[in-house]
C-alpha cells in the first residue's frame, strides 16, 4: 500500500476557496500551525486523517502548496485524484516523500530476527516495558520502519492487557525522499505496479542445527544468542565490522520466502489501488 504522500505545487491557493469546495466531501477541517506555511489545515473522513493542505509559505524558497495525503484511506487511485483535482490540478505536483509499506502476519521478533539490509546501519530499536515494538534501518532518503501494528493501534494503557487476545500484525515500512523516489509526477504514481521499493530487503533464518556438522554447532549457538539479543541487521554489521560476514557467517544461514510474501502482499494492495485504471 502506499501509507503516506507528500507532494507539491509551485503556486499558492486561496485557502477559503477550498475550504467551501470540500466542505461537502469532507468533515469540518480545523487549522493548526506549521512553521513553514502561514495556512494549514487537516481535513478528516469518518474520524480518520484524510489530507492535510498547506498554503501561503513563510519563506521564498518553499512551494507555495504542499500536501500530505495517505492514499490507503482511499478506495481507489481515482477517488484520491477526484479529491485532490479539486484543490489543484493534479498533473502539477512533484512527490517529495512516499511512504510504501505491508502488513503481515508475523511478530515483531520474527521479523526483527530474519531482516537485514546490506550498507545500512540500524538506527534504533523501540520497547515499551521491555518488549520489542518495533526498530528502524537507514537515514535520510531511504529508511525502514518496521513495528508492532498492534501497539499503534491501541493505547499504552489498553496495550498490555489485550495484546495477548491479538492476531501478529507488524508494518514493514520504506519512506523515500529526494533521489530515493522513482517516479517524481504524482501521476505516474501506477507505474509503481512495476516497481519493488522493497528489493533491498534481504530475509534470512539460521540452519537447523540437524543440518550443520556438529564442529559448527557451537557457533550456531552463538549467532542464535547474538540475533535474540540484537536482531540480524545489528548482527550482520558488528560482525562484519571484524571480518566478512558473508564469507564466515552466511554458511550457517538459509533465505526464506519472506521477502518474495512481502513483495506479493504490496503488489496485491497496490492492484487493487489502482484497478480502475
Amino acid at each position: 500500500m502506499l501509507d503516506k504522500l507528500k507532494i507539491t505545487a509551485p503556486e499558492s491557493i486561496d485557502i477559503s476557496d477550498i475550504l467551501h469546495k470540500l466542505k461537502s466531501k469532507l468533515d469540518r477541517p480545523y487549522r493548526v500551525i506549521d512553521s513553514h506555511y502561514n495556512e494549514c489545515w487537516v481535513f478528516r473522513k469518518d474520524s480518520d486523517h484524510c489530507i492535510t493542505v498547506k498554503s501561503e509559505p513563510r519563506l521564498s524558497h518553499i512551494s507555495g502548496l504542499c500536501l500530505e495525503v495517505n492514499p490507503s484511506r482511499f478506495s481507489s487511485f481515482n477517488k484520491l485524484i477526484e479529491l485532490i483535482d479539486i484543490i489543484h490540478p493534479p498533473e502539477g505536483f512533484t512527490i517529495k516523500r512516499i511512504d510504501h509499506a505491508i502488513d503481515i502476519n508475523k511478530s515483531i521478533l520474527d521479523l526483527h530476527s530474519m531482516i537485514k539490509i546490506s550498507r545500512k546501519m540500524k538506527r534504533s530499536d523501540f520497547e515499551f516495558k521491555d518488549e520489542l515494538t518495533g526498530f528502524d534501518i537507514g537515514r535520510g532518503n531511504e529508511v525502514y520502519a518496521i513495528y508492532n501494528k498492534n501497539f499503534e493501534r491501541v493505547s499504552k494503557r489498553k496495550y498490555k492487557k489485550i495484546s495477548n487476545k491479538m492476531d501478529c500484525c507488524s508494518r514493514i515500512e520504506v519512506r523515500h525522499t529526494k533521489n530515493k523516489i522513482t517516479f517524481n509526477s504524482l501521476l505516474s504514481l501506477p507505474r509503481y505496479l512495476n516497481e519493488n521499493p522493497f528489493k533491498n530487503i534481504e530475509t534470512y533464518e539460521l540452519l537447523d542445527p540437524t543440518e550443520i556438522s556438529p564442529k559448527h554447532i557451537r557457533k550456531r549457538i552463538l549467532l542464535e544468542q547474538l540475533i535474540n539479543d540484537s536482531g540480524l541487521q545489528s548482527t550482520y554489521k558488528n560482525l562484519n565490522n571484524n571480518s566478512n560476514f558473508n564469507k564466515t557467517y552466511m554458511k550457517y544461514f538459509k533465505s526464506n520466502d519472506l521477502k518474495n510474501e512481502i513483495h506479493q502482499i504490496y503488489l496485491a494492495s497496490l492492484s487493487k489501488f489502482f484497478k480502475e485504471i
